[in-house]
């Protein structure tokens, strides 16, 4: 779970180093808004992987429950 936290705050850090330096991505010819499609697309990455972990917590804790219980 703080894996996920750590990429969800590092992609967040990510996206608004990005937009803060727009002026140098455009210099650089790479366009903003495909710059900011990929980081969209990290966190969302990001955020299914979070949603993954939680799954395995869950289902970790249902089978340890049955276990105790059996």
């Amino acid at each position: 779970m703080r894996l996920a936290i750590t990429r969800l705050a590092r992609a967040a850090a990510i996206a608004i180093a990005i937009v803060a330096s727009s002026s140098s991505l455009e210099a650089t010819g790479q366009p903003l808004f495909a710059t900011l499609g990929k980081v969209a697309f990290n966190l969302a990455a990001v955020f299914s992987e979070m949603e993954e972990v939680r799954r395995r917590v869950t289902e970790a804790l249902v089978v340890t429950a049955q276990e105790r219980g059996a």
